[in-house]
């Protein structure tokens, strides 16, 4: 035998409504309607001022710069092996810089590490 039971809830449910209140907009507010064309005169203005801005910050970097100092300074410590650390504090340049003039570096030099890589900059060795 099979029972089934159903209680009306109906009466307990209380209608909701939502309602909006128009609001006034404030004095500071930045908010436009634009037509298509002026979306995508601006659209493509942003793109411009990104593409610009990006190469900018391309030519900031001087990858050739930063290996030329890299060889000398290896140079004039022949046969020494040194730290990663200790090659950026003597170079007096941003490590980011060293790491790069040195992997993009047509010498090749010798790598030693201790440790994990890419952990510390101590446990990265350097020789030529």
């Amino acid at each position: 035998m099979h029972q089934s039971m159903s209680i009306d809830l109906s009466d307990l449910i209380k209608e909701f409504t939502f309602e909006v209140e128009p609001t006034a907009v404030s004095a500071g507010s930045v908010v436009l309607v634009i037509d298509r064309k002026e979306a995508k005169a601006i659209a493509r203005k942003a793109r411009a001022a990104m593409r610009k801005a990006l190469k900018e910050l391309a030519e900031q970097e001087n990858i050739p710069k930063w290996q030329s100092a890299i060889t000398l300074w290896i140079n004039q410590h022949q046969g020494e092996k040194v730290s990663l650390q200790q090659l950026q504090q003597a170079l007096g340049m941003p490590l980011v810089e060293v790491w790069l003039g040195l992997l993009h570096s047509p010498t090749p030099y010798q790598w030693d590490r201790q440790g994990e890589f890419y952990r510390d900059a101590r446990d990265i060795w350097i020789g030529n």
